[in-house]
């Protein structure tokens, strides 16, 4: 019942372009989003016999790119080769987190120690793992068990979203035969 809506705002512009006959082109976005609200389950104790709970998140940035750039290197009568280039780049970043977390659990590794949270400043699911102790030459210790020793701190290992997307596709058309790959 306290849930509010989850809004978005963006800004974006682009810029197309096509030449030599439409033989040759591209297409450039630049966007800048605000998301915030984002309805999200965080764990919570059980002993209220329920293990989630569905709350707003904060705020969430994202910027980024998409370019594509497409053309005809070869048309004739029976045989033609289209490309398409594709190139996507995102940057997010939580800028904020409700009040009284200082980070959202959003998934858990199967393994156990790993987990996928939204800390403040750093980017939207940033994967974190239990810190492992090391002795004074760097190397892992492991404990009786058998086991990493760990110091039950989380350390970051990085995000689980790519830097950039990218395809290429190659349309090629003889008669009535059409071959496409990605």
């Amino acid at each position: 019942q306290n849930l509010k809506p989850e809004q978005t705002s963006e800004i974006e512009f682009g810029l197309e372009g096509v030449f030599f006959n439409s033989r040759l082109g591209f297409d450039f976005s630049y966007y800048n989003r605000d998301t915030e609200n984002q309805i999200v389950p965080i764990e919570v104790s059980g002993s209220a016999g329920y293990t989630t709970q569905i709350i707003n998140a904060g705020k969430i940035n994202n910027t980024g790119v998409e370019l594509l750039l497409f053309g005809t290197p070869v048309s004739t009568n029976d045989f033609s080769w289209d490309i398409n280039i594709n190139y996507a780049k995102n940057t997010n970043e939580v800028l904020e987190l409700p009040e009284g977390l200082d980070k959202i659990q959003l998934a858990r590794a199967p393994f156990g120690g790993a987990f996928i949270n939204s800390v403040e400043g750093a980017t939207f699911q940033e994967l974190y793992a239990t810190k492992i102790v090391r002795d004074s030459e760097g190397n892992a210790v492991i404990d009786a068990s058998g086991y990493y020793q760990t110091t039950g701190e989380l350390e970051s290992m990085g995000s689980v979203l790519p830097d950039y997307t990218m395809g290429i596709k190659n349309s090629f058309k003889y008669k009535n035969f059409d071959l496409g790959a990605l």
